[in-house]
């Protein structure tokens, strides 16, 4: 068995799911929506400390009211941002944590995470301290100018990012002691630390690690969690 290693969730749910076209957090899937299936290998694991849900939309209260009944006294449910990365950061500064505490980033319209792939991402984080998820590049990868192909990409170099993400929280205090203008626009925060010059590793995800975002996603992930949980 592996030993404890405490840590810190943020729960990004301040998207406006635009891509999907509905609200995708609060799809019902086998009685329950999708944000607390996300939330589910947190809340059975044994050594989260304490954690931020970011929600967005104008009905935040109302989707509160929802998810707090499910909810230990040491999760807050907070609004989120203008863009990810503000989200993010303002849970972050919400949670107040020491310089050596591991802080975990999850996509709450990621469903599908194990807690072997939390483990693995959280011995990884221990030792080397920025930390991402992710899965080996299948296909191959081209670059494009409109219509116009203009290079292939190396899949030797290349993996494509899941989530959670595993950080010390001195690296995004590091990060976030810059300008809100050179971060805020930033797709995660992985690529906040990177700008920055510090060190960001990786740890095998999973195919079934998907992230809901296009509803010919919704299918798969009811076929994923529905074999889980028959």
């Amino acid at each position: 068995m592996s030993r404890s290693i405490r840590y810190l969730l943020i729960l990004a749910g301040g998207g406006p799911s635009e891509r999907f076209g509905r609200d995708k957090l609060w799809i019902d899937i086998q009685g329950k929506p999708v944000i607390l299936h996300s939330l589910s290998v947190f809340l059975n694991h044994p050594d989260l400390c304490a954690g931020m849900v970011t929600l967005s939309g104008n009905d935040f209260e109302a989707k509160k009211a929802l998810l707090k009944p499910h909810l230990p006294a040491t999760m807050k449910v907070v609004p989120g941002g203008h863009t990810r990365s503000l989200s993010v950061h303002d849970a972050f500064r919400e949670l107040s944590p020491g310089d050596s505490d591991l802080i975990v980033i999850h996509d709450a319209a990621r469903p599908c995470l194990t807690p072997d792939i939390l483990d693995r991402a959280l011995a990884l984080a221990e030792r080397n301290h920025a930390v991402i998820t992710g899965i080996p590049v299948r296909d191959t990868l081209k670059a494009v100018d409109g219509d116009r192909v203009t290079g292939t990409a190396s899949r030797a170099d290349t993996v494509q990012e899941q989530t959670p993400l595993i950080f010390r929280a001195a690296l995004l205090k590091q990060a976030y002691a810059r300008p809100e203008a050179e971060w805020k626009d930033f797709t995660d925060e992985a690529q906040m630390l990177e700008s920055v010059g510090i060190p960001v590793y990786w740890g095998m995800g999973s195919p079934e690690n998907i992230k809901l975002t296009y509803p010919e996603d919704l299918p798969l992930i009811e076929a994923i969690l529905r074999g889980r949980h028959p």
